[in-house]
Parts: structure tokens; C-alpha cells; sequence
């Protein structure tokens, strides 16, 4: 395992060895510190065989993602930090729960916007649900999904 600055890139990267492949990771962070303690904490991850996320390749449902995703990262978070993800993987797990990540495309999500803007506001009578909470709600499908296939590269 290791951690470098690939050419053309201003983040550091981090590669590792998992399941006998090697990966490559970008840590998102010009910041070699900040680089480092993120490159620990996979390493630590990995150690208590907490990091199980299968790779693209393997077929995955995103429900699976969310639920590995809940085991291996919510112990760091406050209280109302899961609680709000629960909530917005509540409704993302509606739409996409049974669908495999390699085939969400663009459109599953601009289908999923629409018709969650559609839907009554469970708090505000007679109005539907505020831009801003799909805006979090794609955010937060954002950071699941892209754990499975984001910067991650088999060499």
C-alpha cells in the first residue's frame, strides 16, 4: 500500500491490495496530511476486513451498497448525521433498491428527481417535497454509489 501523486492530477492517490488485486484510489485531498490519515484509515479498514465492497465487475444491487455502506461507515457518525442518512436512503432504497449499480444510468436518476418532487410533503399539507431535500437526497446517492465505481481501477 502506498500513497503518490499521479501525473496530471493535483490529489494524492492511495493504491492498496485487496482479495489479491492491487487498487488505486484517489483520496480527494491536495492535502498530503489529510491524504495520510485517509490512506491509514482504509488501511485500518481493510486490516479488520471492515472494506468489502465488491468491485465494478461484480454485480451489485445498490440496496446491498447502502447496507454495506451503513455497516462499514456509520459508527464514526453523530446521531443525527445517520439519522438523516437513513432517511434519505429510505427513499433512495425505494426507487433503486433492486436495481444493479452497473445499470443506474442518468436517466434513473433524473426519473427519480422528478417523481420525488412529485410526491406530498409528509410534513407541509397540500405541498410536495422542497428541491433542496432531493438536492441531499442525490447527494447522498452520490457518495454511495460512487464508492463502487468511482477512481477505482484494476491495473
Amino acid at each position: 500500500m502506498g500513497l503518490y501523486q499521479r501525473r496530471g492530477s493535483r490529489f494524492w492517490w492511495m493504491t492498496y491490495t485487496m482479495n489479491e488485486e492491487r487498487c488505486f484510489e484517489s483520496t480527494k485531498t491536495t492535502s498530503k496530511e489529510i491524504a495520510n490519515k485517509i490512506w491509514k484509515h482504509r488501511e485500518g479498514e481493510l486490516a479488520l476486513g471492515l472494506f468489502k465492497i465488491p468491485w465494478a465487475g461484480e454485480r451489485m444491487r445498490f440496496g446491498k451498497l447502502c447496507e454495506e455502506f451503513e455497516r462499514s461507515h456509520f459508527a464514526g457518525l453523530t446521531e443525527n448525521t445517520i439519522r438523516g442518512h437513513r432517511s434519505y436512503l429510505g427513499n433512495l432504497k425505494t426507487f433503486f433498491d433492486d436495481r444493479k449499480l452497473e445499470n443506474i444510468t442518468v436517466s434513473h436518476v433524473e426519473a427519480y428527481r422528478d417523481e420525488r418532487r412529485q410526491q406530498p410533503a409528509k410534513n407541509r399539507f397540500g405541498q410536495t417535497v422542497k428541491g433542496a431535500t432531493v438536492n441531499r437526497e442525490l447527494e447522498c446517492f452520490e457518495v454511495h454509489a460512487g464508492l463502487c465505481d468511482e477512481e477505482k481501477v484494476h491495473r
